[in-house]
């Protein structure tokens, strides 16, 4: 008797079912659940507030990159010009750089001078990673790969605005922060969904934009002037090699190709923190980790030049021509093996 083909189908296992889950696409995998997703992004903002906190009490001096943002925020509630009250001359607030953030930027810190610094700092980065966690943990947890990165390290250890952009890039409406870092806010606008969501944000962003300027009104010169001083700051593609990230203009209709193309194109200052957006590049498990160790040779070099005593404007050279071989290249070849077809950063 022939067998009953219908029933031998109903009885056959899915493939899916006996493979190895190294085997499945990481597309075809089960999303986490919300409870594991809050539970990882609670704990990895413990993580990063507990080293925050214990970092303070260590080096008392850390001079964070965020609390630049606090003290202009402390300096507008004061009626003080930020721009004059932060610096190497500074009167509120003596920094090695003028103030480069925008007045939006602190405008975006108000809420937090409620707290006094050395609480400010564990919250704001603690909040941040937990946010970024949770967010990257939408389809896999694997994409915690990026918080193990030295990008993610280097952004906490110089208390930077990154993990908040990026989490802020892959969660619908939270488009007004990218006023915080325009260079990098451009970059990460470029892959913009059209959802309401997202014309929310932009609505906010306006919003922003006019409270700046009834804030002070003249604070665009003042910025523009504190911007001449920063002779660090240059686009990757000025560094040997660098205009080759313009090849990815070839597959336009990316969000990464464009991210990547605008990230190598901005002035920014060229350490490991600039280089965290460049993980929203990555869509698979192998490219997430092989960014993630690749990120530990340019970051070797900046230690290497910071132990040195290296001025500033050098260590950026020598760190960003590590950044674009190790990092905007090897995104370079994932843009291009990818079709040319059109994607949004929420397709990242």
């Amino acid at each position: 008797m022939a067998p009953d083909l219908a029933a031998v189908r109903t009885w056959m296992p899915r493939a899916e079912s006996i493979l190895p889950a190294a085997a499945v696409a990481d597309d075809t995998a089960i999303p986490p659940s919300r409870r594991t997703r809050i539970v990882a992004a609670l704990c990895m903002g413990l993580v990063v507030a507990g080293y925050v906190f214990a970092r303070e009490h260590e080096y008392p001096q850390w001079g964070a990159d965020i609390v630049q943002s606090w003290a202009g925020a402390w300096t507008l509630l004061r009626g003080d010009n930020p721009y004059t009250a932060i610096g190497p001359h500074g009167t509120f607030m003596h920094w090695p750089w003028p103030l480069f953030y925008p007045l939006p930027a602190l405008i975006l810190t108000l809420p937090f001078t409620v707290l006094p610094l050395e609480v400010f700092r564990p919250v704001f980065l603690g909040g941040s990673s937990a946010w970024l966690a949770y967010v990257l943990t939408r389809r896999d947890l694997w994409r915690l790969a990026v918080l193990a990165s030295a990008a993610f390290l280097g952004s906490i250890a110089a208390g930077a605005w990154e993990p908040l952009l990026v989490a802020a890039a892959l969660t619908p409406g939270a488009c007004a922060a990218y006023l915080a870092k325009p260079n990098v806010g451009l970059a990460l606008a470029s892959g913009l969904p059209r959802r309401r969501a997202t014309y929310v944000g932009i609505g906010i962003a306006a919003l922003l934009c006019v409270a700046s300027l009834i804030v002070r009104p003249g604070w665009i010169p003042e910025w523009r002037e504190a911007l001449r001083a920063g002779v660090h700051l240059a686009g990757p593609i000025l560094r040997p090699g660098g205009f080759l990230v313009l090849a990815a203009l070839a597959k336009w209709r990316r969000a990464d190709a464009r991210l990547l193309v605008i990230m190598g194109s901005v002035p920014q200052s060229m350490i490991l923190q600039a280089a965290l957006p460049l993980f929203l590049v990555a869509r698979s498990r192998t490219e997430t980790i092989l960014l993630a160790m690749l990120s530990f040779i340019p970051y070797a070099v900046q230690l290497h030049y910071a132990a040195l005593n290296t001025l500033f404007p050098e260590l950026t050279q020598h760190t960003g021509t590590a950044m674009v071989l190790c990092l905007y290249l090897p995104c370079l070849i994932m843009v291009l093996r990818r079709p040319n077809e059109w994607t949004t950063i929420d397709d990242i």
